[in-house]
């Protein structure tokens, strides 16, 4: 059992998504301008991190790919797909 999971070092989180059907946790927290892949069936591993994703208010895993994901930032209002 996890009794405290800090993601981003400590920074917040702004949004979070739960994979539909794998053990995967998408983060985004606009402090450090990351976006962290967990995977909670490798004791929380994070798997990958995508740098540069400034100010993002929300994150989501793709409807119909959900090997994809997308991310909106209150920057520009800046949608990006990744």
């Amino acid at each position: 059992m996890i009794k405290k999971f800090e993601p981003h070092g400590g920074n917040r989180v702004d949004s979070l998504a739960v994979h539909p059907t794998a053990p995967l946790l998408l983060t985004a927290s606009s402090l450090d301008e990351s976006i962290k892949l967990w995977d909670w069936a490798q004791g929380w591993t994070c798997t990958r991190v995508f740098d540069n994703h400034n100010r993002v208010r929300h994150v989501e895993f793709g409807p119909r790919d959900t090997n994809t994901f997308a991310s909106y930032s209150t920057l520009h209002t800046d949608v990006k797909v990744c």
